[in-house]
């Protein structure tokens, strides 16, 4: 009769089956990290509202769950679902010769594999209530914080990670930043928030974005604390209007099931009208708590309930996102005192108002910014850093099959605040450039200096070269990307590297 029994190997607690004749390490069955993980298909199916299982399989033991078939490793369950562009269903048989072991689906089929019909309607929702079950529902152990809003969710995620790790608490992190989707899939979700709990992680601070929430991603996850920073026009693509996209992020604040609390920026007019909708507890902060503060080009200072806050972050944006900080980690209990000691070094994520600083004689720096209230935040934001007779200089670019709507506001805002715009590509996918600038073009203001050079790499240089001492160079956009997507062609470009090789270029010929 075998024996379940555990031992140490390779510094983690590991799991085998004991025959008579003693332990072998190929008896070895799964880690501690994997306890809690998996269930099985009849389990699974009861689960499901409205499921039917068809093909046997009640007994199959499901450790994964996949919704890209290129990823399918055995032993797992595959979701086929129909997305924008492709059909899951079309992927099946791929998945099961890769080693699924049975598929989620909405369209019955004959398959060599069990497989739960769902309805529909329902499969992206089921989908993420699988994955939950299937990974052991990690955000009943994890502590949870979401961040939904237009701007400044990967700043306030970054900023609770480094507070919460000086803190003492270990938080991992989730966003933009970390994947190709600003909120993964649900599959990927639910697996990074157990691997989150595996790599000894008390809290997970994740990026919610307003497509997730549309889309079900973020279903059966319990936040701790829920929060929204702002809203203003971005995915009117996706969304088609402002009303639907509000009501998208509202979605997360209407299950007190899910939201332990919310914090909720108050001095933003949606913010005020999540306040009044909001089915959660609340816990609102807005600029109506700061009792003073003062903005330079250095950082910022505040009076927040009678204790002073200093921080490197710039600009009245980044007070905001302060502010949320500062709620959330009052509701997960700590105190003002100790918060404001764990912020006062806490800094930006990469592509957030990154400064190139190879010694040259003006700023350089490096911002996210693709929407029109970002560019207003960070060009006001960046003006405070003008010595006397100082310009801002910016280049960027918009989109490709994105939001067209804002294309002009965002030409109207870069040559309002800016003494010179570079107007260039910045991922135009499957739209022609020219035509992308052109629309941008349409919005500047008369007698703005504006010129186009659609090469990004020559948009940078002109920008630099064009600099003086005491100016400031804003490249905005696509912070952080590593790459340039031109067509169905993704080609490596980092505004990063690219603007420290051109700065060291320009200086070597200044010389």
């Amino acid at each position: 009769m075998a024996t379940l029994c555990s031992v140490e190997l390779e510094g983690r607690e590991r799991f085998y089956l004991e025959e008579a004749d003693g332990f072998d390490l190929g008896d070895v069955l799964l880690s501690s990290d994997d306890r809690s993980r998996g269930i099985d298909l009849k389990s699974l199916q009861k689960a499901v509202p409205n499921s039917r299982l068809l093909g046997g399989g009640e007994d199959l033991f499901l450790r994964e769950i996949y919704l890209d078939h290129h990823e399918v490793t055995p032993n797992s369950i595959f979701a086929a679902v129909r997305g924008d562009r492709r059909d899951g269903h079309n992927y099946i048989d791929e998945a099961i010769s890769r080693g699924a072991t049975a598929i989620l689906l909405s369209d019955e089929r004959k398959l060599s594999v069990p497989q739960l019909v769902v309805p529909e309607s329902h499969v992206r929702r089921e989908v993420a209530r699988a994955a939950s079950l299937i990974y052991g529902e990690p955000s009943k152990e994890l502590r949870v914080i979401g961040v939904t809003g237009t701007n400044g969710k990967t700043t306030v995620v970054h900023l609770l990670s480094q507070a919460l790790e000086h803190l003492g608490e270990r938080c991992g992190e989730l966003g933009t930043l970390w994947g190709r989707l600003t909120t993964p899939e649900a599959p990927q979700l639910q697996r990074r928030l157990r691997e989150f709990i595996s790599e000894g992680k008390r809290f997970g601070a994740i990026e919610v974005s307003s497509i997730a929430l549309d889309r079900h991603r973020t279903d059966f996850v319990r936040f701790e604390i829920a929060i929204f920073t702002n809203l203003s026009q971005d995915h009117l693509d996706v969304h088609g209007s402002m009303e639907n996209y509000y009501q998208a992020k509202l979605k997360l604040f209407l299950d007190p099931t899910s939201v332990k609390e919310a914090v909720i920026y108050s001095s933003d007019p949606y913010g005020q009208r999540v306040i009044r909708e909001a089915n959660v507890p609340l816990r609102p902060v807005g600029m109506q708590d700061v009792e003073g503060y003062r903005l330079s080009g250095e950082g910022t200072e505040f009076t927040y309930r009678g204790r002073k806050f200093h921080s490197p972050l710039v600009g009245v944006h980044n007070l905001a996102n302060l502010l949320v900080v500062v709620a959330t980690l009052e509701g997960l209990g700590f105190g003002l005192d100790e918060i404001a000691e764990s912020l006062e070094d806490a800094g930006e994520p990469k592509g957030r108002l990154e400064f190139i600083d190879e010694g040259q004689p003006f700023d350089v720096v490096i911002d996210y910014a693709h929407t029109p209230a970002a560019m207003k935040a960070v060009l006001e934001a960046l003006s405070l850093r003008l010595e006397v007779g100082g310009r801002l200089i910016t280049v960027f670019g918009c989109g490709g099959d994105r939001d067209r709507y804002k294309r002009p506001e965002m030409g109207r805002v870069a040559s309002t605040l800016s003494a010179h715009v570079v107007i260039t590509n910045d991922n135009p996918r499957s739209e022609d450039p020219s035509e992308i600038a052109a629309e941008v073009r349409s919005g500047v203001v008369p007698g703005a200096e504006v010129e186009t050079v659609l090469d990004r790499r020559e948009a940078i240089a002109r920008a630099i070269r064009l600099a003086r001492p005491g100016d400031v160079v804003l490249i905005a956009g696509k912070g952080h990307e590593r790459r340039q997507i031109i067509k169905d062609e993704e080609i490596a470009f980092d505004d990063t590297e690219v603007a420290r090789t051109i700065v060291l270029s320009h200086l070597r010929e200044s010389r």
